[in-house]
């Protein structure tokens, strides 16, 4: 008898665990379908065909873009060129990026940007 008190308890607890699983999984929604959804002002930008890694817009309307992250064992689109910095005027009809000049006695082929990030002078 002690047995089957024992396998009851197990069981009704065991359910009560798993109906509070299924139950927190549809709360988050674990297993809905998703759409995809197109951007629609979404283009390809040449001069970054390699991606960008973030962008950083200015008041002005100018942006700066850092493209050319490379992690080791994550594919690269571009493994053998060094990353760069782009910048594009978005108050133009039809922005285009250019890449900006580093100056001299930089390393250019380690140059591996991650983030880029401004700051504004209020003077």
């Amino acid at each position: 008898m002690g047995k089957l008190v024992v396998l009851t308890l197990l069981g009704v607890g065991l359910a009560l665990v798993g109906e509070r699983f299924v139950a927190f999984r549809e709360r988050i929604n674990a297993f809905r379908d998703l759409e995809p959804v197109e951007p629609p002002n979404c283009h390809l930008i040449e001069g970054i065909e390699n991606g960008s890694e973030d962008i950083d817009i200015l008041p002005s309307g100018l942006a700066f873009i850092s493209s050319g992250l490379k992690y080791p064992g994550m594919p690269s689109f571009a493994p053998d060129e060094p990353g760069q910095i782009f910048m594009m005027d978005l108050n133009e009809q039809n922005p285009r990026a250019q890449a900006l000049t580093i100056s001299d006695g930089f390393d250019k082929t380690s140059f591996n940007p991650h983030g880029i990030s401004t700051f504004i002078d209020k003077v």
